[in-house]
């Protein structure tokens, strides 16, 4: 699996732990902001563990982001956001709030 399906299989999973992260009562800005932000550092993560610390790769780690980001707001869109599962984990997450609970 190339980098292409690597950062394609971080997409899926990234929606999950952002709901994780995130506060409910946050705006629909400041959510958008943190899942760039979580796709951003697992492209960093991909980019440096195939091409080690190279500062100068930045074509890399942008189709990284691409598709990271890409694809878990797709799938975050289509597939998961209703569902009971991503309702727990902003429950429980990190964000939650204790009227979530």
């Amino acid at each position: 699996m190339g980098n292409v399906g690597i950062s394609a299989l971080a997409g899926l999973i990234v929606p999950f732990f952002i709901s994780f992260l995130k506060n409910t009562a946050w705006s629909a800005k400041t959510k958008q902001i943190v899942s760039v932000a979580v796709s951003l550092a697992v492209a960093v993560g991909i980019t440096v563990i195939d091409n080690g610390v190279n500062l100068g790769d930045w074509k890399q780690l942008a189709a990284n982001l691409a598709v990271i980001f890409t694809v878990a707001q797709v799938f975050y869109q289509q597939y998961f956001g209703g569902t009971s599962v991503n309702a727990k984990l902003e429950s429980i997450g990190v964000g939650a709030t204790k009227a979530d609970q």
